[in-house]
């Protein structure tokens, strides 16, 4: 058993996750598929580093 497991102590990361069978099932059942999930993951990346907000300026 590994000495640290991150579904145990602080948070997994978003690639673990996106293996972990419960979080692909929960996805089906929402009708989402990873690329889905990896879009809104993008989406927020994206503003949080405010180029969302720049590219509206732009337009």
């Amino acid at each position: 058993m590994p000495t640290h497991n991150n579904w145990l102590m602080g948070e997994p990361h978003i690639h673990e996750m996106m293996t972990d069978p419960i979080v692909r099932l929960v996805m089906q059942r929402d009708k989402l598929g990873p690329a889905d999930v990896w879009a809104a993951v993008n989406q927020g990346r994206a503003a949080l580093r405010g180029t969302e907000e720049r590219a509206r300026d732009v337009a």
